[in-house]
């Protein structure tokens, strides 16, 4: 029994002291070969001159797909897809010497195309210069935006249907018509209507009733 327990504690430790060291290990590393391999965007390391494919991170196979390793030495522009806007070789120059941020379409590896965020950066790698392409996914940020302009639309229709009428209206004191903006006489309905939302309905009020039409006025059902 007691053989027993001297055999766990020992896998116990032994347990313990390979996770140490896993731990020990993982510190030792370059920090930033840490972040290159661990952030959430994709990272490519690219030959400034031969535009090939120098490294790259574990991103690179969840955003599109491919094996880090099955990239090396290829040429970056067999990731962007056919129907970029621009040619592939204008994109490449625009990376090499602007650094540009765009959004970029991508073919991953199942054949399907992506949008996504680009930021390129010179950067020295070894004994040369190198490009840090940066990908990041822009399927929400693209949607955000989407749904922010629709809604900017719809409120710019909904601004445009609200008219209001305002300033000093040009009205005749006896016929009651009213002076457009052109210089024509009006009736105030059609006017109104020009100016506003509003829409009439015609009646008739108890005035007018008593004075043209008598026969149908009746006093007590009025009160």
């Amino acid at each position: 029994m007691k053989e027993h327990d001297m055999t766990k504690k020992s896998m116990s430790k032994h347990i313990i002291d390979v996770k140490k060291a896993k731990t020990a290990k993982s510190r030792s590393k370059d920090p930033y070969k840490m972040i290159f391999e661990k952030s959430s965007d994709a990272f490519l390391v690219v030959d400034g001159g031969k535009g090939t494919i120098l490294e790259a991170n574990q991103m690179v196979k969840t955003l599109l797909g491919y094996e880090s390793k099955t990239l090396a030495g290829k040429r970056f522009s067999v990731l962007m897809s056919s129907d970029s806007q621009a040619s592939k070789e204008d994109i490449m120059n625009e990376i090499t010497f602007y650094g540009n941020v765009f959004v970029q379409t991508f073919r991953r590896s199942d054949g399907s195309v992506c949008t996504m965020d680009l930021t390129a950066t010179m950067i020295p790698w070894k004994e040369s210069d190198a490009i840090l392409v940066t990908i990041r996914d822009a399927s929400e940020r693209i949607k955000a935006e989407q749904e922010r302009e629709k809604l900017i639309h719809e409120l710019q229709e909904a601004m445009e249907k609200i008219k209001t009428l305002k300033g000093l209206v040009p009205i005749c004191m006896h016929c009651k018509n009213i002076r457009n903006d052109k210089g024509f006489w009006e009736k105030v309905e059609t006017y109104v209507q020009e100016h506003s939302d509003a829409q009439f309905s015609h009646g008739i009020c108890p005035s007018c009733l008593k004075k043209y039409y008598p026969q149908y006025y009746n006093d007590d059902e009025l009160k």
